[in-house]
C-alpha cells in the first residue's frame, strides 16, 4: 500500500494532486493543436497540406527565392577559418559578479557563452543570466543611435550639446552627480573620478536589491570599501539569515562553486551543515540541510539570541557588554531549545563556521558580523583583508541625490547604465525630477524608463562589444574584450566621459591600455610571474580581426590587431614589471582574460586588517531599533529576486522570461508567494489575482501557494513591470512596495496587506503532472555511505542485445550538488536553438525546453524539504519511442544514443505518448525570428526544426561529433566531449562520459551506493543515472532502479 502523498516517506509535487483529475479538462502531455486549424467547410488540398505543416514545403517550389550572395574574404584573418569556432577569454558583464567568460565566436559573431575553466572563483561555471547575455546582444530593441530630446542625433550633436550644458552647469555652481550601479571596473572608476573632478561632482553607486546595511557595517568594523570575502569551502557550519547566495545573490556562481566543494562525496570526509533561516523559500533554502521558515522580524530576533548565547561565554573585548545589553530580549519566535542547539553547534565550530545575513536591517547585519568575530571566524571563513566588490551601493547617498533633484538643488545627473525609475519605490517622482533637471544624460544600451526621462541618451555598446576590466575579489584583475564589431551606431560608455572631458585619449581600448600601464604595470608593482596561459581553450589576442558581420555601415570600429612588440613566449618566472615588455604583458593578459596571478591595481585603497571595537556601535543600533516582534496576525511583505530575472536588468530577454522558476514552476507570470495556511484562511487559490499593499502602494500579482513559505509572509518578486521588457504592466513592479526609512531602503519586514482582486488567471506551469502516482522518482539519504535499496527486475526483453562494444555515452547527475539554478536549462536553449513559445503556449503545456528541473517536496506543507531533479532524455537502450515510430524517425546509434531524424518525422507524436519521462517536444508551429539581427544568435551546428517535427535532448550530438573529429585529426584514441548543460553547471553536478570505460567519472559514479535510475523497472535501460540527495535525518524508503 502506498504511503500518503504528503507523508514524509514519499516525495510530492503539489499540495492538491487531485485538482488536476477533478477538473473538466483531462491532464495532457502535449495539447491538441486547437479544435481545428482549418474549418471542414474550407478543407481542400492546399489547406490540408498546410494543416499538416507541409504546406510551406509543398508550395516553396512555386515561389522565386531571394537571390543571396556569399562573398569571400579579400584578406582572411589568420586566426579565422570559416565555419570553425574561435574561443575568446573575456569577463561576463551581465551583472557585477564578473565571472570569467569563454566566448564561442563563429564567423565574426558570438553564438555561445560559457564559463572560463581557469577562473579560480567559478571554475568554468556560468549562471542562466550570464549565458542569456548573448541573446541580449542581438535584441532588436537595443538603442541604435544617440538621442536628444527624443529624436535621433549624431554623435557630434550630442558631444556639442553635452559640453555646452556642462559648461553652463559649472558656471552656475550647482553640483553634478554620476549615478551608476556597482562599478567594478577600476579603470572606469578612475575615468569617472577624473571626469567629475572639475565640477566638484560625486559618483554614487546603488544596487536595486543591495547590501547597503552590510557595507556600512563592514566600513565601521574594518574600514575601506567592499565586503569581507567569505570562504564557504572552509566552513563546516554555514548559517544563512535571509540571503540567497546560491540562487539570486550577488555572486551566485562563485558561491555555489565553493559550496558544492563541500557536498556530495566530500561529506564523507568532512561533514558540512547548511542552516537557512528565511521567510520566502529560496534556492539556498531548498539546498539547505535544515531550514527555519520565519518572518523578517523573527529572523532578526533569532540573530540577536544567537549573539547573546555566543557572547555569554566569550572573554573577548566587548562580549560582556553585548551580553548585558541583550539581557531583556523578547522570547524567540522558535523554541528556545532549537536556538540553543544551533548556538552550541556554532561554538563547537569556532573558526570553522560562517554566518551571513541578507537583511537590510543594520542591527541584524551587526549581529551577523559580531557572531563571526566572537566565533573567531575572522581570518578563516571571513577574510577582511580580501574584499568583495560585487556590491557597492550606498542608500544614504542615493537618497541625497533624489532629495536634491526634488528640490532642484542638484544641477545635473548622468545615469550610467542604470534604471532608478523602475528600481526605486518613488521612481515616478524621480522621473518628473529628471525631466526638470538642467542636465540629464543616460548612458545605456536599453530603452529604459530612465532613458526615456532624460534629455540626452548616449547609446552604448553592449558588454560583448566593449573593452573593460574588473576587480571583483581579493584584488584579482580580469579583462573583457570585444568579440564582435558594434552592431549599431553606439559608443563605449567610458568614451563618452573621455570625449566630454576633453581627454587626449578617447579610444576605450587605448585608455584601458594606458590605465593598465600606469596602475598595474607601473614601477611600484610587485615582482610576479608573467607567463603564457594554457593553450586550451584557444584564445587569440583580440576579437577585432573578425569580419564585420551584422555591423552597420559606417559604424565606428576599433583597431584590428593586438600583436606583441617582441616574440611571444614564456617570460622569466621572476621578472620586475618595470623591466618587462608591456606589450607582451598586455597580450598575455588579454589572451588569458585576466592579469597574471598576484597583479594589483596600484592606486587601490589599502584595506585594514585590524578589527575595530564594535560594542559601542552595536549599542547605538540596538537602542535605536524599533519593535522586536510583529503584532499577532500581521502580514509582512518582503521583496525577493527570482533566479531568472534576478534584479530585473535582463527582463527583456525572452529566454529568461520563459525559464520556469525552479520553485514555483511558473514562467512569464510573476507570482506572490503565500503560505498554505494563510491561503486557506483567506480563501486564496493558485492563479487568483491578489492586491498586495504596503502603505498606499499596491501591486497586482497572481497567487502561488508555496509550501515552506513562512506563515504571515507574502513574497513579492522584483524585476517585473519594467518599461524595458514588461511594458504596460507597471502594476506588477514589486520595487514600488519598498519603503524609505531615513537614508535606507527597506525591502523586507514591511507591514502590508493582501486581498483578492476578484479575478483568476491560468498560470503557465511547466510541471504538468502533480502526482507521483506512488512511484519512487527521486531519493534522499541521510549520509554519503547509505545505500539505496534496489528491486531487481527480470532481464527479459523484446530487444536484441544492443550493448555498445565501444563507447556508450551516459550521464550522471549528483542531486546533492544540484541547487536548481537552471543554468543548464538556458545552456541547452542557447546551444540547441530552442524557440521561445510565449506564455499562451506555455499555458497549453507546449513548452520546447529539452531539459526541465522537476521539483519535489518531502514532509509537511508548512516546513518541507525540497528536492530538484533535472529531467532530460535518458537515451534508453530499450527506448520505447523507437518501437512505435512508423517512419523510423527515432533510431539508435552505435554509441548508445537515441537519435531523432528530423527530415523523416511526420509528427504522429506516438513517441511522445510512449516516452515514460515525458521529455519529447513537438513543434506545433513554426517559430520564425522576424528581426534579422536576432537570427545572429542561432548556432549553425544545430538545425532549426520546423512545424510538425518532434525533438528532444541529443546529449549534444554535435559536440560529440566535433570532439571525435578533433581527436581523429590529432591522432588521439580517446576524447572527452562536454555537453552544454555539463559545461556551465556552477556546482559541477553533471558528469558525462563513456559508461563502458571503467576509469571514467560516469562509470565510477554509477557504482556509488546512492546511485539510482528513474523508472528503470520498466526495462527501458536508461543511460541517465542520479546520485541521491544527502540530507541528515532523511528517511529513505528505497526505490527502483
Amino acid at each position: 500500500m502506498n504511503a500518503p502523498i504528503n507523508s514524509p516517506q514519499k516525495p510530492w509535487m503539489d499540495l492538491d494532486p487531485e485538482k488536476v483529475r477533478k477538473g473538466s479538462e483531462p491532464e495532457r502531455t502535449e495539447s491538441p493543436a486547437g479544435s481545428a486549424l482549418v474549418p471542414a467547410s474550407a478543407l481542400n488540398r492546399r489547406n490540408f497540406l498546410a494543416a499538416l505543416g507541409l504546406g510551406t514545403v509543398a508550395l516553396a517550389g512555386c515561389e522565386r527565392r531571394t537571390v543571396e550572395y556569399a562573398l569571400p574574404y579579400t584578406a582572411p584573418p589568420e586566426e579565422i577559418t570559416p565555419g570553425v569556432s574561435t574561443h575568446y577569454a573575456s569577463t561576463c558583464s551581465a551583472c557585477s559578479a564578473g565571472c570569467g567568460l569563454s566566448v564561442t565566436v563563429r564567423d565574426g559573431r558570438p553564438i555561445k557563452l560559457e564559463g572560463l575553466p581557469r577562473d579560480p572563483r567559478t571554475a568554468g561555471g556560468l549562471c542562466a543570466v550570464g549565458q542569456a547575455d548573448v541573446r541580449a546582444l542581438y535584441d532588436a530593441r537595443r538603442l541604435r543611435t544617440p538621442r536628444i530630446g527624443g529624436r535621433e542625433a549624431s554623435w557630434r550633436e550630442v558631444d556639442e550639446k553635452v559640453r555646452a550644458d556642462l559648461e553652463g552647469l559649472k558656471k552656475s555652481g550647482r553640483k553634478l552627480y554620476l549615478l551608476s550601479g556597482t562599478m567594478t571596473s577600476p579603470s572606469g572608476r578612475e575615468a569617472v573620478r577624473r571626469f567629475l573632478e572639475p565640477f566638484g561632482g560625486e559618483h554614487v553607486e546603488y544596487d536595486p536589491l543591495g547590501d547597503s546595511a552590510a557595507l556600512e557595517m563592514s566600513r565601521v568594523l574594518y574600514g575601506g570599501r567592499g565586503l569581507p570575502a567569505m570562504n564557504i569551502a572552509r566552513a563546516d557550519l554555514f548559517v544563512c539569515l535571509g540571503a540567497d547566495p546560491l540562487g539570486a545573490g550577488p555572486d551566485p556562481v562563485a558561491t555555489a562553486n565553493a559550496w558544492s566543494s563541500r557536498r556530495g562525496p566530500a561529506r564523507a570526509n568532512a561533514p558540512f551543515r547548511h542552516v537557512q533561516i528565511e521567510g520566502t523559500l529560496t534556492l539556498s533554502g531548498a539546498a539547505a540541510d535544515e531550514r527555519w521558515p520565519v518572518s523578517a522580524s523573527a529572523e532578526r530576533l533569532i540573530a540577536l539570541w544567537l549573539l547573546k548565547l555566543v557572547t555569554a561565554g566569550s572573554q573577548r573585548e566587548g562580549a560582556a557588554e553585548i551580553t548585558k545589553l541583550l539581557g531583556s530580549l523578547p522570547a524567540p519566535p522558535v523554541p528556545m531549545e532549537k536556538i540553543g542547539k544551533l548556538a552550541d553547534s556554532l561554538l563547537a565550530h569556532r573558526g570553522k563556521s560562517l554566518v551571513v545575513s541578507g537583511a537590510d536591517d543594520p542591527l541584524e547585519q551587526a549581529a551577523a558580523f559580531l557572531l563571526n568575530r566572537y566565533l573567531e571566524n575572522e581570518g578563516a571563513t571571513v577574510d577582511p583583508s580580501r574584499r568583495s566588490f560585487v556590491r557597492a551601493g550606498r542608500d544614504a547617498a542615493l537618497r541625497e541625490i533624489l532629495d536634491g533633484l526634488d528640490s532642484d538643488k542638484v544641477g545635473g545627473v548622468i545615469l550610467f547604465d542604470c534604471d532608478p525609475i523602475d528600481d526605486l519605490p518613488d521612481g515616478n517622482k524621480a522621473a518628473a525630477s529628471l525631466r526638470r533637471a538642467a542636465v540629464s544624460i543616460a548612458i545605456t544600451d536599453r530603452p529604459t524608463a530612465t532613458a526615456n526621462a532624460c534629455n540626452i541618451v548616449a547609446a552604448a555598446h553592449h558588454g560583448l562589444e566593449q573593452w573593460n576590466d574588473y576587480i571583483i575579489e581579493g584584488g584579482r584583475l580580469s579583462l573583457a574584450q570585444p568579440t564582435i564589431r558594434p552592431l549599431f551606431d553606439t559608443r563605449h560608455p567610458i568614451e563618452n566621459l573621455l570625449a566630454w572631458s576633453g581627454s587626449k585619449i578617447i579610444d576605450a581600448r587605448e585608455y584601458l591600455r594606458a590605465s593598465w600601464k600606469e596602475h598595474v604595470f607601473g614601477p611600484g608593482a610587485e615582482m610576479v610571474a608573467v607567463s603564457p596561459p594554457p593553450p586550451e581553450p584557444k584564445e587569440t589576442t583580440d576579437a577585432e580581426t573578425k569580419p564585420e558581420t551584422g555591423a552597420k555601415a559606417g559604424a565606428k570600429t576599433e583597431e584590428t590587431s593586438e600583436q606583441p612588440a617582441e616574440p611571444a613566449g614564456p617570460l622569466p618566472a621572476r621578472l620586475s614589471w618595470s623591466r618587462a615588455a608591456f606589450e607582451s604583458f598586455w597580450v598575455n593578459s588579454v589572451r588569458s582574460g585576466a592579469a597574471p596571478e598576484g597583479s594589483k591595481w596600484l592606486s587601490e585603497e589599502p584595506f585594514s586588517t585590524e578589527t575595530r571595537e564594535a560594542a559601542g556601535v552595536f549599542k547605538e543600533l540596538f537602542e535605536g531599533a524599533g519593535d522586536m516582534v510583529s503584532k499577532p496576525g500581521a502580514i509582512e511583505v518582503e521583496l525577493f529576486a527570482e533566479v531568472a530575472l534576478r534584479e530585473g536588468q535582463r527582463t527583456f530577454v525572452p529566454w529568461l522570461r520563459e525559464l520556469p522558476d525552479p520553485l514555483s514552476r511558473v514562467s512569464w507570470e510573476p507570482c506572490a508567494r503565500i503560505a498554505p495556511a494563510k491561503a486557506k484562511a483567506f480563501g486564496i487559490k493558485d492563479g487568483d489575482m491578489l492586491r498586495v499593499g504596503v502603505g498606499d502602494r499596491v501591486v497586482e500579482l497572481a497567487a502561488r501557494i508555496t509550501p515552506g513559505q513562512a506563515d504571515g509572509v507574502i513574497g513579492v518578486p522584483v524585476g517585473y513591470g519594467r518599461s524595458d521588457g514588461d511594458e504596460g504592466f507597471e502594476a506588477r513592479n514589486g520595487y514600488r512596495l519598498a519603503m524609505w526609512d531615513g537614508g535606507r531602503r527597506r525591502r523586507r519586514g514591511l507591514l502590508g496587506s493582501v486581498a483578492r482582486a476578484g479575478r483568476t488567471i491560468e498560470l503557465p506551469l511547466i510541471q504538468q503532472s502533480l502526482d507521483t502516482q506512488g512511484r519512487a522518482y527521486i531519493h534522499e539519504v541521510s549520509s554519503p555511505s547509505e545505500k539505496i535499496e534496489h528491486i531487481d527486475h527480470a532481464a527479459a526483453s523484446m530487444w536484441p542485445d544492443r550493448s555498445p562494444r565501444g563507447r556508450k555515452w551516459e550521464m550522471v547527475i549528483d542531486l546533492d550538488r544540484c541547487t536548481g539554478c537552471s543554468a543548464c536549462v538556458v545552456a541547452c536553449q542557447a546551444e540547441n536553438n530552442l524557440p521561445v513559445v510565449g506564455p499562451d503556449e506555455m499555458q497549453r503545456h507546449r513548452d520546447m525546453h529539452w531539459l526541465r528541473i522537476d521539483r519535489y517536496f518531502v514532509g509537511s506543507a508548512e516546513d518541507p524539504g525540497v528536492l530538484f531533479e533535472p529531467m532530460l532524455c535518458s537515451q534508453c537502450a530499450n527506448a520505447p519511442c523507437e518501437t512505435v515510430c512508423p517512419v523510423a524517425a527515432t533510431v539508435h546509434s552505435h554509441d548508445g544514443l537515441n537519435q531523432q531524424v528530423y527530415n523523416r518525422c511526420v509528427g504522429t507524436r506516438y513517441c511522445a505518448n510512449n516516452c515514460p519521462y515525458k521529455v519529447r517536444r513537438f513543434n506545433w508551429f513554426d517559430h520564425p525570428i522576424h528581426e534579422p539581427v536576432e537570427r545572429l544568435v542561432l548556432n549553425p551546428d544545430v538545425v532549426v526544426r520546423e512545424r510538425g517535427v518532434m525533438e528532444k535532448c541529443t546529449f549534444c550530438a554535435q559536440r560529440i561529433q566535433a570532439a571525435r573529429v578533433s581527436a581523429r585529426k590529432n591522432g588521439e584514441a580517446s576524447f572527452e566531449p562536454q555537453t552544454a548543460c555539463q559545461q556551465s553547471c556552477p556546482t559541477k553536478a553533471i558528469h558525462f562520459g563513456d559508461g563502458n570505460a571503467a576509469e571514467s567519472d560516469v562509470a565510477k559514479s554509477k557504482e556509488e551506493g546512492r546511485a539510482f535510475q528513474v523508472l528503470a523497472e520498466l526495462g527501458v535501460a536508461p543511460s541517465l543515472t542520479y546520485l541521491a540527495r544527502i540530507r541528515p535525518g532523511a528517511a529513505n524508503k528505497g526505490g527502483h532502479r
